[in-house]
């Protein structure tokens, strides 16, 4: 089994993306294949699957989706013990923040521009899914 090369957190908008292909899509295809270990914690995981809900996904889809982000070896359930106020237009954008800083991320990557003025958070960069891309493949 091949062992991730960095850790990250995904954004909801990157998830989500990724139905759809491009660059999201091949992100998550990195962690799907073991290049990336994906930090998640249970309130991201909440938020992703009830914005995929709102895309059509049925609920066996759902607790599939659910089931990867939990059971897959390339998956990292964190439990942040301390919550950030960085940002302040959108404050739910905060609990990537807070994942990012308990599981000691290398990056947090959105397409979020409220995540991606903030451009880095304690050491860990804040990239679009073309960045890290850019990045890993510099690797």
């Amino acid at each position: 089994m091949p062992r991730p090369k960095c850790r990250v957190v995904l954004d909801t908008n990157v998830v989500v993306s990724s139905l759809w292909g491009g660059n999201p899509g091949r992100v998550v295809d990195l962690w799907k294949h073991g290049s990336l270990l994906l930090l998640v914690s249970l309130p991201i995981l909440k938020e992703n699957l009830s914005v995929l809900a709102r895309f059509g996904l049925n609920d066996d889809q759902l607790k599939e989706r659910g089931l990867l982000f939990l059971e897959s070896p390339f998956s990292t359930v964190v439990h942040p013990t301390s919550h950030v106020d960085v940002i302040k237009k959108d404050p739910t954008d905060n609990l990537f923040l807070d994942c990012a800083l308990e599981g000691r991320a290398d990056f947090v990557v959105s397409g979020d521009n409220h995540l991606l003025e903030v451009r880095s958070f304690r050491g860990m960069p804040i990239v679009s899914p073309a960045r890290l891309l850019q990045e890993f493949l510099e690797k």
